[in-house]
């Protein structure tokens, strides 16, 4: 209804990108929701989050600390995940705006 291109949100102490989706079901044109908690705490980075909607996780890392970096040009996002202890990039995915 509101064409969300993408969702980011914390909390959870992992990584999880999930696949486009709309009322809990994989849908070409639906939103993209990231789970990115894994910066580091003294409680550690948690195990295998996958929840109720496990099978529309397109990558997740539930092992390693590590960040995010949005790069907007034009109609175009790019997502990365990056470790921390490597600077190598985990994940990545090019977001092209519906609008």
């Amino acid at each position: 209804e509101y064409n969300v291109d993408l969702y980011v949100c914390g909390h959870k102490h992992f990584y999880e990108r999930g696949k486009p989706s709309f009322d809990d079901k994989e849908a070409e044109g639906g939103t993209i929701q990231i789970i990115n908690g894994a910066s580091g705490c003294n409680e550690g980075v948690e195990g295998e989050g996958k929840g109720k909607a496990h099978h529309l996780i397109a990558k997740g890392n539930y092992e390693s600390t590590g960040y995010g970096e949005l790069e907007v040009d034009g109609k175009e996002m790019t997502w990365r995940y990056i470790l921390s202890e490597s600077g190598s990039v985990d994940d990545e995915i090019v977001i092209k705006s519906r609008r």
